[in-house]
Protein backbone atom coordinates (compact mmCIF):
# COMPACT_ATOMS: atom_id res chain seq x y z
CA UNK A 1 0.00 0.00 0.00
CA UNK A 2 1.26 3.50 -0.63
CA UNK A 3 2.45 4.63 2.10
CA UNK A 4 4.62 8.35 3.63
CA UNK A 5 7.71 9.00 4.17
CA UNK A 6 6.74 8.55 7.65
CA UNK A 7 5.37 5.58 7.12
CA UNK A 8 2.14 6.10 7.51
CA UNK A 9 0.05 4.12 4.61
CA UNK A 10 -1.96 6.60 2.84
CA UNK A 11 -4.80 4.69 2.59
CA UNK A 12 -6.57 1.65 4.23
CA UNK A 13 -9.25 -0.95 2.80
CA UNK A 14 -11.78 -2.18 5.73
CA UNK A 15 -12.90 -5.00 4.81
CA UNK A 16 -15.30 -5.95 7.53
CA UNK A 17 -17.75 -3.21 5.41
CA UNK A 18 -15.50 -2.66 2.24
CA UNK A 19 -14.98 1.18 2.87
CA UNK A 20 -11.56 2.77 2.31
CA UNK A 21 -10.32 5.54 4.00
CA UNK A 22 -7.84 8.13 2.13
CA UNK A 23 -5.82 10.17 3.91
CA UNK A 24 -7.29 14.14 3.29
CA UNK A 25 -3.71 15.62 4.17
CA UNK A 26 -2.11 14.15 0.81
CA UNK A 27 -2.59 16.39 -2.11
CA UNK A 28 -5.46 15.03 -4.41
CA UNK A 29 -3.68 13.91 -6.72
CA UNK A 30 -2.00 11.65 -4.72
CA UNK A 31 -5.42 10.35 -2.81
CA UNK A 32 -6.73 9.79 -6.22
CA UNK A 33 -4.14 7.71 -6.98
CA UNK A 34 -4.64 6.06 -3.86
CA UNK A 35 -8.16 5.48 -4.32
CA UNK A 36 -7.70 3.34 -7.59
CA UNK A 37 -5.02 1.16 -5.82
CA UNK A 38 -6.78 0.37 -3.30
CA UNK A 39 -10.30 -0.28 -5.21
CA UNK A 40 -8.28 -2.45 -7.16
CA UNK A 41 -7.19 -4.21 -3.67
CA UNK A 42 -10.98 -4.21 -3.04
CA UNK A 43 -11.38 -5.50 -6.48
CA UNK A 44 -9.00 -8.52 -5.95
CA UNK A 45 -10.56 -9.26 -2.00
CA UNK A 46 -13.90 -9.41 -3.76
CA UNK A 47 -12.69 -11.60 -6.45
CA UNK A 48 -11.19 -13.89 -3.92
CA UNK A 49 -7.64 -13.64 -5.15
CA UNK A 50 -4.97 -14.17 -3.28
CA UNK A 51 -3.14 -11.35 -1.81
CA UNK A 52 0.46 -11.48 -1.92
CA UNK A 53 3.90 -9.64 -2.49
CA UNK A 54 3.22 -9.94 -6.39
CA UNK A 55 -0.34 -8.65 -5.84
CA UNK A 56 1.07 -5.06 -4.22
CA UNK A 57 3.71 -4.79 -7.06
CA UNK A 58 1.39 -5.35 -9.29
CA UNK A 59 -1.27 -2.96 -8.88
CA UNK A 60 1.38 -0.18 -7.41
CA UNK A 61 3.02 -0.23 -10.70
CA UNK A 62 -0.52 -0.50 -12.90
CA UNK A 63 -2.25 1.69 -10.76
CA UNK A 64 -0.98 4.85 -12.28
CA UNK A 65 -0.74 3.69 -15.34
CA UNK A 66 -4.83 3.06 -15.25
CA UNK A 67 -5.13 6.36 -13.70
CA UNK A 68 -3.52 8.11 -16.21
CA UNK A 69 -5.28 6.38 -19.08
CA UNK A 70 -8.65 7.19 -17.81
CA UNK A 71 -7.77 11.01 -17.54
CA UNK A 72 -6.25 10.85 -20.77
CA UNK A 73 -9.28 9.07 -22.42
CA UNK A 74 -13.17 10.63 -21.21
CA UNK A 75 -14.74 9.20 -23.45
CA UNK A 76 -13.52 5.51 -23.03
CA UNK A 77 -14.71 6.86 -18.97
CA UNK A 78 -18.20 7.73 -20.21
CA UNK A 79 -18.68 4.50 -22.47
CA UNK A 80 -17.77 2.33 -19.41
CA UNK A 81 -19.99 4.17 -17.35
CA UNK A 82 -22.87 4.60 -19.29
CA UNK A 83 -26.13 2.74 -18.24
CA UNK A 84 -27.37 -0.05 -19.92
CA UNK A 85 -30.64 -0.05 -22.26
Amino acid sequence: HPRTKDGKLDGEIHYCNLTITIRPERAAGRQRETMLHEVMHLTAFVAELKIDEDEERFITRTSPILLEILRRNPRLVAFLLAEEG
